[in-house]
């Protein structure tokens, strides 16, 4: 052009393609957590129409799960018939249980007897895979009390979203 401006000119065409259909749901990087657990969780139901906002809210609601660390990647692959997709999920768990504990011995005073002190915490995050979680704790400040605390929890209560916590 005569003029000292440069110029882009292009055009973009978008053709849609098929509505994807989604035949199955696989996992990697689950070592402790069953699939089941994890497709519950995800809730998206395999041979339904691919809804990107359904893979948003579904993948959040894995971030959110006490037991994953990350979603590394979500992705669908398609297969030879292009009306269906594999979703494929790779994660990283959590370490699944922990232990906190301090302990101590006080010894003998003037009149009385030693005695143990301190605090012991287990916390057992999705027992056998399943989303459960437990935990005991123990703690003892002095020599005529301690408190003892068991948790409980079960995350689909009669395979229903469901949660039940018991505290005793």
């Amino acid at each position: 052009p005569a003029d000292s401006t440069n110029w882009l000119s292009f055009k973009l065409r978008m053709t849609e393609g098929p509505r994807v259909r989604i035949r199955k749901i696989e996992f990697d990087g689950n070592k402790a957590t069953k699939e089941k657990i994890l497709r519950r969780i995800l809730d998206i139901d395999s041979s339904a129409y691919f809804s990107q906002r359904e893979l948003e809210s579904g993948l959040s609601a894995l971030r959110r799960a006490s037991f994953i660390k990350t979603i590394k990647s979500a992705q669908l692959v398609p297969e030879p018939d292009p009306s269906w997709s594999a979703l494929k999920i790779e994660l990283e768990e959590k370490r699944q249980n922990s232990f906190l504990g301090v302990l101590g011995y006080v010894p003998k005073a003037q009149s009385g007897t030693g005695y143990f002190s301190g605090a012991l915490n287990f916390v057992f995050d999705n027992i056998f895979g399943t989303g459960r979680k437990g935990e005991i704790s123990w703690t003892k400040k002095d020599p005529y009390s301690f408190d003892l605390f068991f948790s409980f929890r079960e995350p689909y209560l009669l395979n229903l979203p469901l949660s039940v916590q018991l505290d005793l």
